[in-house]
């Protein structure tokens, strides 16, 4: 079965088929209903400790009814994914999601049912000991084990827990803040191990400092990215000074950066991004604020002012277009080359 098939393209003589709006595809539900559910991945983390992570999947299902999925530990309810459904057959491209510092892995659930409902399998780890019920604290660990967290979710769709849901095909990451720095991470981004070490010792490191070491030091510089990973969409993403210049343009993927008008990091860390990455694109949202790519936007004290319900449409849309021309779906690439504007509220640049 092709891709094209597989996200609903529709039959038939393509000279005779009616011209497809990309507007329209990328902001309405797709083809399929969508299935939720949970998993708890077994693990050992970098210190060698045992480390229990919970990971969610939306997917793709032909069921059209069932149990409601529950977010946040069961205080938000879905009005469009169905608990434990039955995955549709066959081979999906793939989408792994990264979340921000204090938050947990369902905390784009808006973003992670469109994809699924077009097609795409997505799966997102609770970052375990950096989540929403784990409190503010960060340790040196932390920074390098969250690109772990995404492998071994990747892992688990290939032969684990997940494995049912034929995530075979081609993978892009999403990360949002602390999300977006670890998805620069398993895009490819190389770390500036000596400027960690100086900071550290000059006491300007912050969290990052806090067990460092020779061993670490070695760790942070022997990491790679993710082969599997095809392309990369970083929002609002910070800790650009752990890669520096050099190690952000080590970044070896085609990435989309996300960034709200109104959030100080656009013109701080994310400014620092897009100068390394010379010729990858970037979606600005006019009166976004941080926290404008998740589910609870506008009611986080970021100081947006822009419409939640539009930023989320056109964060669905421009996310959805990215992945799918990245996984082999060409459909929506007018959204992606500037000709065709989902809405004036994302500044394409």
């Amino acid at each position: 079965m092709t891709l094209l098939l597989l996200l609903g393209c529709a039959t038939g003589d393509a000279d005779t088929a009616a011209p497809i709006d990309p507007v329209t595809l990328a902001t309405s539900p797709g083809p399929f209903g969508v299935g939720h559910r949970a998993a708890t991945l077994e693990l050992t983390d970098l210190a060698g400790e045992a480390r229990s992570v919970a990971t969610f999947a939306w997917y793709p299902t032909d069921d059209t009814s069932g149990t409601p999925a529950t977010y946040f530990r069961g205080l938000l309810t879905s009005e469009v994914a169905w608990e434990d459904a039955a995955p549709r057959a066959g081979a999906h491209p793939v989408v792994v999601y990264s979340h921000g510092h204090q938050g947990y892995g369902e905390a784009a659930s808006f973003l992670a049912e469109h994809l699924a409902s077009h097609g795409f399998v997505v799966v997102a780890p609770d970052h375990t000991g950096n989540t929403t019920f784990d409190g503010d604290a960060r340790d040196t660990l932390i920074y390098l084990q969250r690109t772990a967290d995404l492998a071994a979710t990747l892992d688990a769709l290939e032969g684990g827990a997940l494995a049912d849901l034929d995530g075979s095909g081609p993978i892009v990451a999403m990360g949002h803040s602390f999300g977006g720095y670890t998805v620069y991470g398993v895009a490819g981004a190389a770390y500036d191990v000596a400027a960690i070490a100086a900071s550290c010792a000059d006491g300007t490191g912050g969290d990052v400092c806090t067990d460092w070491d020779d061993a670490w030091a070695a760790r942070f510089a022997a990491h790679e990215g993710d082969p599997r990973v095809v392309a990369a969409i970083a929002m609002a993403p910070g800790d650009f000074r752990l890669f520096g210049a050099a190690g952000a343009a080590a970044v070896d993927v085609p990435t989309l950066q996300m960034t709200g008008e109104l959030d100080g990091e656009r013109d701080a860390d994310g400014a620092e991004y897009r100068a390394a990455l010379v010729g990858h694109p970037w979606l600005d949202l006019t009166g976004g604020g941080h926290n404008a790519f998740v589910d609870l936007a506008g009611s986080l004290g970021d100081g947006q002012t822009l419409d939640p319900e539009i930023g989320h449409r056109v964060v669905r849309a421009y996310s959805l277009a990215f992945a799918a021309h990245h996984t082999g779906d060409a459909r929506m690439d007018d959204l992606l080359d500037g000709s065709v504007l989902v809405d004036e509220a994302g500044v394409l640049r």
